[in-house]
């Protein structure tokens, strides 16, 4: 005999919604069951073979929405999820990178004995190369 309410026995009867975002502005909204999964790359496989509005190569991680929401690790196991919970589905960092505007500049953080000075300050290179040199600290 099986206890009445068990872990499995739970995950096998959960339902998830998960949202996929793509790049140019498409979104798709997929009820996945979690039957027969046990880890977060599981589902993250089973929802690139069920969506159909966004690429699936841009299904690349999985994020739980809400107040104690973030993202998820794809070796994590699905017990942390409960029936109803909404998921996000994100593409790699890279993909919706915007570009870069400007010159780049090169930033160092300096230290001294038992202080770390954490504000950054503009490397003398990068400002000798832009024209504004910082002052040594």
């Amino acid at each position: 005999d099986l206890p009445s309410s068990c872990a499995a026995c739970d995950l096998m009867a959960t339902r998830i919604q998960v949202r996929c975002l793509g790049s140019g502005h498409q979104e798709e909204v997929l009820v996945v069951p979690l039957n027969g999964l046990q880890t977060v790359a599981q589902l993250l496989e089973r929802v690139r073979q069920r969506v159909k509005r966004v690429p699936k190569d841009e299904v690349q991680e999985l994020e739980l929405e809400g107040p104690s929401g973030g993202r998820l690790y794809e070796e994590d196991a699905l017990d942390i999820l409960r029936d109803g919970d909404t998921l996000r589905s994100v593409g790699a960092p890279s993909s919706v990178a915007e570009p870069v505007l400007g010159p780049v500049r090169n930033y160092e953080a300096f230290a001294s004995p038992g202080h770390l000075d954490c504000s950054m300050r503009e490397t003398e290179e990068a400002a000798s190369d832009s024209g504004t040199a910082t002052p040594p600290p």
